[in-house]
């Protein structure tokens, strides 16, 4: 990933305003420039809590879910302890994947894909307990 600096931020910037009525909006390179995409994924997209289905498609033993927001994530049916498994890589390191376990507290299953699975922004009805 290439660094972003501030003639960067400054650049794609341009043309915004504390006032929204005279706010323009982003260049066209806030959307299709990999550099902005991969900043996005790393420092919002993956620090957050990403909603990935309802618990329902997971009651089948052997059931199981995948899905993409910042990372591919797997997720597989709750064991008799009523956990779901998650196997998401870590965004810094795309190559290191690692396996987190949630006790399921709802009727909908969330998945962290970094942060130690920490939360961020807020509860969630699961609670994380990374594995090793």
């Amino acid at each position: 990933m290439a660094a972003v600096n501030e003639h960067d931020v400054r650049d794609i910037a341009a043309g915004y305003d504390a006032d929204p009525a005279r706010s323009m909006s982003l260049h066209a390179a806030a959307y299709t420039d990999p550099m902005w995409f991969d900043l996005d994924l790393r420092a919002v997209i993956g620090r957050t809590w990403q909603w990935v289905c309802h618990v329902e498609k997971l009651r089948a033993p052997g059931s199981y879910v995948s899905a993409t927001a910042a990372a591919p994530l797997a997720a597989q049916a709750p064991d008799l302890a009523a956990e779901i498994a998650f196997w998401a890589p870590d965004v810094a390191d795309l190559t290191f994947a690692r396996r987190l376990t949630y006790e399921v507290r709802s009727n909908d299953a969330y998945a962290k894909h970094v942060n130690g699975g920490r939360l961020s922004g807020g509860a969630s009805p699961c609670r994380a307990r990374p594995e090793a």
